[in-house]
């Protein structure tokens, strides 16, 4: 393992939270990756080469080769890095309180609202009120 250079884990972070995920977006709540508290770790595996872990709200998550593919195209874009590699974690151990506190109120007004979160966002079945 290299040692972690600060300057270039903020830029990482940065990228992670402009990578959006689709389920909080389909629901009028964009959360980035990292709002979502997807981002398990950054690892720095010699120099320029970054591992990114994330994780996913549920083992059938159809958006994970799109998550990897976008984070990899990313931080190998940004200077200092020669390449990027997502791993996306078997612990499934998301929960909403993951969620960044100043998305989860943005989620909690969302549903106060009337609007239901998807299954990824609470655990329960998705309905969302149409409008009229």
């Amino acid at each position: 393992m290299a040692p972690v250079d600060p300057d270039l884990e903020v830029s990482i972070r940065g990228v992670l939270g402009d990578v959006m995920d689709p389920c909080s977006q389909s629901v009028g709540v964009p959360m980035s990756l990292a709002e979502m508290g997807l981002v398990e770790n950054i690892a720095f595996e010699g120099p320029g080469r970054v591992v990114v872990t994330l994780r996913v709200t549920a083992p059938q998550c159809l958006f994970a080769p799109l998550f990897a593919t976008e984070v990899e195209d990313r931080v190998s874009a940004l200077p200092g890095v020669s390449s990027a590699l997502v791993r996306i974690s078997d612990k499934l151990t998301w929960t909403e309180e993951d969620i960044d506190p100043a998305a989860r109120v943005r989620l909690q007004r969302r549903r106060s609202a009337g609007e239901a979160a998807p299954a990824g966002l609470s655990g329960q079945t998705s309905s969302v009120r149409a409008s009229r």
